[in-house]
């Protein structure tokens, strides 16, 4: 076991266990980087062998690929930490290299030496946000290679195109230099990807196979309903409605993106009022007399504060507060003065209100927007305007939560009657959620998969499908699934009129975003409503012998996504930061979520009838922390909120 205590092994040795279980919310650090874990998983993966080699398990073959497929993921996590080799690269302009340094500052050759030719910072249009970081470099043999985020750059020995050494933009200094990541991982990166196919295709081929039911068919319908908001604020002079109907379609450069006026006026106030209309003007009208009269309109209470307990420590008559307000006659910003140590509900109350505060402080000094020149690059076409305009007029996500919530309530009253009535209406409300979903993504320009808004939507809709098919299956369960579509439905609605105005990170600048969230949010779909047909098998027994293997054919179908999303996520990760698994809370939890989800899918288990369903129930927990539990841990997936 000497090799094992290696700093190098012992840095990458985490990889192994993780590819499995826990995080570092469930047990230390240090355990995962035992030599006893890795011994673990060495055992386990005996037991894989010996699996494999059965008799039972090769009469299977899909079967068998399958729990291959595991052995070949855990054999590459296995390799990695033993022969995987990783350090940092740090260049100034001009400066040449031809070795690398490992944790422990350690030089460590590089198959080919490199000279950085340049390195930038990319900046979305008109701010200081960066959009990327990008560093070109040229090698000896004088081949130029360009690194940013996202864009991995290969060096390997003339004749040695297998040995490869890659290249990640990782950070840069104050001195222009740039911070390069290299990994070494050739043979485990191999054998973990070949795992990850072998998942992907065995999974797929079992599910709908002969030897498996038919796979899964559908999405379908949700509810509830909200009222929308109604505007606040006192009196203040406006601009006439004629000039604001004229600015609607004009195109501004806001947060790094051309958008109309009118888009951006209604992000803005919803932003800092919490609501589309403010004394009785729409947002473009506001936004514009809060651009054209900003002496006014300082001592208008429109900011919203949604914390009971700072409105208390502000003394506060009502929920909105005026600019001039939060600042004392000397000058003193009030909020400051009730700043505890940043943990309490009362800071991050304050911290919400500071980013409307600093909002108002751009806009007031004429940073926050600019007018787009008619020979912009970045200006939309008279159709994606006129797409955007549609977009925030119509509200298709209110009316999509509205229809479902009505086709909840209906498919209850109506029973086993009006069944195709059911299925048509069904069928259209999740093409209408697919096309609210697809409009959106035009109308941003970005995928809809980043905040908890959009990823509630997206799950909605998956929801909406999938009581489709379950409801041909038992129509209360289908009922019960369009009413809890309707509510993830409305929560991402009221979760939209608080918009997240902050660009996208630069790692999330990616095609895979969209292809793994959308994947693994599908498998909470599908592993939500397995549960809910335990909930209902156990408040209706007379019905748990029909809805047990809906709900198990539910979780192979989630079991099988929701290990394909975690490997499309590792790989992920693994063009971003050159690793497939950071320990990070959220990848671990789905993980666990993973496993415990597999457990009925076991016959050797006996789960079956009652005991299956408490089961799934319990088993949902599991998908909760994983959801939302982790948010409130230290993770690498905070991006949006």
């Amino acid at each position: 076991m000497s090799v094992l205590k290696s700093p190098r092994v012992k840095a990458t040795l985490a990889v192994v266990g993780s590819l499995f279980v826990g995080g570092s919310v469930l047990l230390p650090p240090e355990v995962y980087s035992s030599w006893w874990w890795f011994a673990l998983w060495t055992v386990a993966g005996l037991l894989l062998v010996a699996l494999l080699a059965g008799k039972r398990m090769r009469g299977r073959k899909t079967l068998w690929c399958f729990h291959l497929s595991l052995l070949l993921i855990l054999a590459g996590g296995g390799v990695t930490a033993l022969t995987a080799e990783r350090g940092t690269l740090r260049l100034l302009p001009g400066e040449h290299s031809d070795v690398y340094y490992d944790s422990d500052s350690l030089a460590l050759p590089l198959p080919v030496g490199v000279r950085l030719e340049k390195f930038e910072v990319v900046y979305y249009p008109g701010m200081t946000f960066p959009r990327d970081f990008r560093s070109v470099i040229v090698t000896d043999g004088g081949e130029r290679i360009v690194i940013s985020m996202n864009r991995i750059g290969h060096l390997s020995a003339p004749g040695r195109s297998w040995d490869d050494y890659r290249l990640y933009q990782t950070s840069y200094d104050s001195t222009g230099a740039t911070v390069l990541t290299v990994a070494h991982d050739p043979f485990g990166i191999a054998l973990t990807y070949a795992g990850y196919a072998l998942f992907a295709l065995a999974g797929l081929l079992m599910l709908v196979g002969k030897s498996f039911r038919r796979p899964v068919r559908g999405v379908t319908v949700m509810a509830l309903m909200i009222l929308a908001g109604t505007g606040r604020g006192e009196a203040a002079p406006a601009v006439p409605q004629s000039l604001a109907d004229s600015l609607a379609g004009k195109q501004v450069l806001f947060r790094g993106h051309a958008v109309p006026f009118e888009s951006m006026a209604r992000k803005l106030t919803l932003a800092l009022t919490g609501s589309e209309k403010v004394g009785g003007i729409d947002a473009t009208r506001f936004i514009a007399s809060l651009t054209v009269y900003p002496d006014e309109w300082r001592d208008v209470g429109f900011l919203f504060v949604k914390d009971k307990g700072l409105r208390k420590a502000l003394e506060l008559q009502g929920a909105y507060v005026s600019p001039a307000a939060l600042y004392s006659v000397d000058g003193r910003y009030l909020p400051e003065t009730l700043w505890r140590d940043g943990s309490g509900e009362l800071d991050k109350a304050i911290l919400r209100l500071d980013e409307k505060v600093a909002l108002l402080a751009e806009l007031w000094s004429g940073k926050l927007y600019s007018p787009l020149p008619p020979d912009s690059e970045l200006r939309l076409s008279d159709e994606e305007v006129m797409l955007v305009l549609a977009y925030d007029r119509c509200r298709p996500g209110m009316i999509f939560f509205i229809c479902a919530f009505l086709a909840g309530v209906l498919s209850l009253v109506a029973g086993n009657r009006c069944r195709k009535m059911r299925l048509w209406g069904g069928v259209a409300l999740t093409l209408f959620g697919l096309m609210t979903f697809a409009w959106h993504w035009a109308a941003s320009g970005e995928a809809p998969l980043v905040g908890s808004s959009d990823l509630l939507f997206f799950t909605a809709v998956m929801l909406s499908g999938l009581c489709i098919w379950v409801g041909r299956k038992d129509v209360l369960l289908g009922s019960c699934g369009l009413l809890a579509t309707g509510a993830l439905a409305l929560v991402a609605w009221l979760g939209s009129r608080t918009p997240q105005l902050t660009p996208l990170m630069p790692v999330l600048a990616s095609p895979w975003l969209s292809v793994h969230v959308s994947v693994v949010m599908t498998s909470y779909a599908l592993l939500g409503f397995a549960s809910l047909g335990g909930l209902i098998g156990l408040v209706r027994p007379a019905g748990l012998e029909r809805l047990m293997p809906t709900a198990l054919r539910l979780t192979e179908w989630g079991v099988w996504l929701l290990g394909l999303g975690i490997w499309l996520g590792a790989v992920w990760a693994n063009v971003s930061w050159g690793r497939y698994w950071a320990w990070d809370p959220k990848e671990t939890w789905a993980l666990v979520t993973m496993l415990i989800y597999a457990v009925p899918l076991h016959r050797s288990t006996g789960l079956r009838g009652r005991s299956l369903a408490i089961y799934l129930l319990l088993a949902s927990l599991a998908m909760l922390m994983t959801y939302s539990g982790v948010n409130f841990l230290s993770s690498l997936h905070s991006y949006r909120v």
